[in-house]
Order: C-alpha cells, then structure tokens, then sequence
C-alpha cells in the first residue's frame, strides 16, 4: 500500500513539470521543489473509491471498493478501513493498523482479529523500509511527462493522462519493486505478463495545490485484457480518489483491546 500511495503522490509531483513546458516557470527550480514537498511530506489521509469489473467470457463480476487511510511514514504506520463488494454475493468490512507492533487486520466475514505472524511480518516490514523514495520514484517517471496535458487555474493545476499501451506498461513494470516481485515469486515472469497484458483505454486526471504541491484529487480510467492460459480475461477500472490531513495524522497505534484479542494467522 506504501508504494502504491508513494507512487500517487510521485505522479502528482512529476506532472508538475509538464507545467514548465507551457509556461515561463524554470524547470529545474519546480523540481527541486517538488521533491522538497515530498520529503516535507510526513503524514495525509486518502478517500478512494474503485469500481471494477472482470469479465470471463460472458460472464461479468463487478467489484466495488472503498477506502479510508490515514498514514504516517517516519514511523511508517497506517491505519485502514475498507469495504468490499462484489456483486450480491460478497460483502466484507475490514479494519486494520501498521505498526511496529504488527499487522492487525479485523473483516466482518470472520468478526475476529488477526494477527500477522512475526516472520511474515518482519518481510513486509523489511520491504517497505526498502521500497523507493518519493524522490527516486519522481526520477522513474520523468521521462513520461511528455504525455501529460496541463490546465491552470487560479489556485491548482489539472493534469491529464492519455497514453499509449506500451509506455503504460513500462510504467507500471517500474512502479513495482524489484523485491516485492521475487518475494511473490514473479520475478522472472513480469516481461511475460506484460506481453499478454493490452491496455486499450488509460485515462488518469490529478489535481495539485498550486501553494503546496501536493494533490487535491485523483481519478483513472483503465480499460485492459490479459490473456491467462489460453482465455482472455477483461478488466473495466474506475478509481477516484481525495487526499486531506497533510502533516496532520497522530500518531498510530493499535487498541490494547485488538492486541490482546488477535489471533495469529498466515495470510
């Protein structure tokens, strides 16, 4: 989740320098800038809303979930609500915290909490002190900032995405941690999955705080195929997302109540 909230605020930071193509702003001064902002950076909260549907062959399943995070990175700590739907067939509240003291995760399916193990944890934890900066991340996507549109208005711009499928798949191939790819164990399979991956629609609109440089609002649309073991599997992605509370989140810490009643479980 580090990387994924990381990565946003990277694309936020980088669009930014697609305003010095159509304006008189120095472009090396807006992106020392930016990546000062991201290293200000310490705390936000997130709203998201993702409606997906899969369809294989003639049959669709829709998928709807929402999201709330409010997330520290020195200590990195997160805390999480979320709900899930798919269709009439599944519905499933969690809740849970990041912290030093463990993963903790509550869904309404079970009405109990959990506990990641200590081993299994340390990875994850090991992996997110390892994942890319934002500044490192701001550096991966600057050769894409070409395909960005600009619209300024009085106190926030507005970027617009719309590229092609190999680029979009270059992005994506570096938005993912080398690490994470070997720990799932798809290391050597990534150059693949991406052959049989065709993005036919990406649309993707941010809206940046012109003061502060930070995001206001994301929304994508993703429309792909990908080709798994002979059959075509479709994805429909909407997503629209709202940033507040920078540099305002608490301190997280996990209730004694959830520490003394998770039980452990593998994920």
């Amino acid at each position: 989740m580090k990387k994924l909230i990381t990565t946003m605020f990277a694309v936020s930071f980088v669009l930014l320098l697609a305003a010095c193509s159509s304006s008189d702003a120095d472009v090396n001064d807006l992106f020392n800038k930016s990546m000062e902002a991201a290293q200000d950076l310490n705390s936000f909260s997130v709203d998201m809303v993702m409606d997906q549907t899969i369809e294989v062959g003639t049959e669709s399943i829709p998928q709807n979930m929402e999201i709330y995070l409010d997330m520290v990175q020195e200590p990195l700590t997160m805390y999480q609500q979320m709900s899930i739907s798919m269709g009439d067939a599944i519905n499933v509240d969690t809740e849970s915290y990041f912290t030093e003291e463990g993963f903790f995760m509550y869904d309404s399916m079970s009405n109990l909490w959990q506990k990641l193990p200590s081993e299994q944890f340390e990875q994850i934890m090991q992996m997110s002190k390892n994942q890319q900066s934002p500044i490192n991340s701001l550096k991966q996507m600057e050769k894409f900032v070409d395909d960005f549109e600009l619209i300024e208005e009085d106190d926030q711009y507005i970027f617009k995405l719309s590229s092609t499928d190999e680029k979009m798949k270059e992005l994506i191939t570096s938005m993912i941690p080398q690490d994470q790819l070997t720990s799932a164990g798809m290391a050597d399979n990534i150059d693949q999955l991406m052959e049989n991956m065709t993005i036919s629609t990406l649309k993707y609109e941010i809206t940046v705080d012109k003061e502060t440089y930070y995001p206001k609002n994301i929304s994508m649309i993703m429309d792909s195929t990908m080709t798994m073991e002979g059959e075509t599997v479709g994805f429909y992605q909407e997503m629209t997302g709202k940033y507040s509370n920078f540099n305002e989140v608490s301190e997280i810490s996990v209730p004694e109540e959830v520490i003394n009643t998770a039980t452990e479980s593998p994920l």
